[in-house]
Order: C-alpha cells, then sequence, then structure tokens
C-alpha cells in the first residue's frame, strides 16, 4: 500500500486533441482541442491524490485554491509544493490558515522575491519535479 500522506506537489500540463478518444468525441458531440489538467501528487509515493481537467485556460492558482479546499481535511497534505506559476497571495494564505505548508517559489521582481526564494528548502524543493515524471508517464 502506497503513503498518502506528507508532502504532496501540484502542477499543471496540458494535454492535446492527438490523444483524445475520437470514438468519445463523436459519441458525445464535442471537440476537445486543448485540456489543461492539474494534478496533486504525493512525492513520497507518486500516487495521485487529486486531478483537476478544464478545458478553459484558468490561472494555475484558481485551480490550486480548489484543490487546496477539497484536500484540506484529509490528512494527505501537509506541505505543497509548487512552481511560480502559484505565486499568489491567496494560495499561500490559504495553505496557512489550513496548517499546510506552502512551499512556492516567488516569481523575481524584486530583491525581496529574490531573499524568499533564498530562505526556501531547495532539497525539499527540488521533489517537486516528481510532478512532471507522472505527467511524462501519463502522456506516454
Amino acid at each position: 500500500m502506497c503513503s498518502l500522506s506528507g508532502t504532496c506537489a501540484i502542477d499543471a500540463s496540458v494535454f492535446d486533441r492527438s490523444t483524445a478518444s475520437r470514438r468519445y468525441e463523436k459519441r458525445s458531440g464535442y471537440t476537445i482541442q486543448l485540456l489543461k489538467t492539474t494534478l496533486l501528487v504525493v512525492i513520497k509515493s507518486l500516487a495521485i491524490l487529486d486531478v483537476h481537467c478544464s478545458t478553459g485556460k484558468p490561472h494555475d492558482t484558481q485551480i490550486s485554491m480548489q484543490i487546496i479546499k477539497q484536500n484540506r481535511k484529509s490528512k494527505s497534505l501537509n506541505v505543497l509544493l509548487g512552481d511560480e506559476f502559484y505565486d499568489l497571495v491567496e494560495p499561500r494564505d490559504r495553505c496557512r490558515v489550513e496548517g499546510i505548508i506552502p512551499v512556492i517559489k516567488h516569481r523575481e521582481f524584486t530583491s525581496l522575491d529574490r531573499a524568499h526564494n533564498a530562505r526556501l528548502n531547495d532539497q525539499l524543493y527540488a521533489n517537486r519535479d516528481t510532478v512532471e515524471a507522472v505527467f511524462s508517464v501519463l502522456k506516454s
């Protein structure tokens, strides 16, 4: 059994139409061009904890707020790793209110942003790449 508690990483990727089933498109009447998929992955076990799919192009922070809200009561999310696309005040504040430690890189506009990034735990943040490995497996 895989571990479902602890450190999780969030990231988004786009699946294009070539991977969508033509049979499904004909049957449903939908023509899917792009499918934006956001995953919440447990770092230790590479288990997919949550999936969000959208045919639109919502900003990553909007999706992250939904995922944090959905997983806040479970004991499976203690630390949230995210890249600079999740760099807004709301996701960080939501994490802190829910007792989740946000390890989200700041976009570097000022020296203060660089200082925040310098304080990040680099070894912990490096684990964020595991969610990209999961996307690689799903896309192959």
